[in-house]
């Protein structure tokens, strides 16, 4: 627990000198506060959009399940970032295997029932839980 703390007291440290630079520069320059922090944020839209997409992505895995909600977390991703083909498709479906099998059948990681699998048959409900 340390360590990360000390790592983001630094990180916060640095942040609020660039910001007081950034604060006398606007000062300095007599620009509205809130056109300056209009253009600083859409600077870092692509980092926003996807930090709320990994928020979004990490509050679905209880009602979509690991396999669906990484699938389409990153299907997205590749989507916005133009890269969704047949190749990169076929190679998400991997990867999303590949970690299934990893940590599901290998290490033994389990995460809570899903509730979108209760709709199905019991049987299929329980492997979808398990595997899915």
């Amino acid at each position: 627990m340390i360590g990360p703390a000390i790592g983001l007291s630094v990180l916060m440290i640095f942040t609020a000198v660039r910001l007081m630079i950034s604060f006398r520069l606007i000062w300095l320059r007599s620009i509205d506060p809130i056109d300056s922090l209009l253009a600083t944020l859409s600077n870092y839209r692509v980092a926003l959009f996807s930090s709320a997409l990994f928020f979004l992505y990490i509050n679905t895995l209880s009602v979509f399940g690991f396999a669906l909600a990484t699938l389409m977390f990153v299907t997205t991703l590749l989507w916005l970032s133009r890269l969704l083909d047949r190749f990169w498709f076929a190679c998400t479906l991997g990867t999303v295997t590949a970690l299934i099998l990893i940590f599901r059948v290998g290490v033994s990681v389990w995460l809570p029932d899903v509730w979108l699998y209760e709709l199905l048959p019991e049987e299929l409900a329980n492997f979808a839980n398990q595997y899915l």
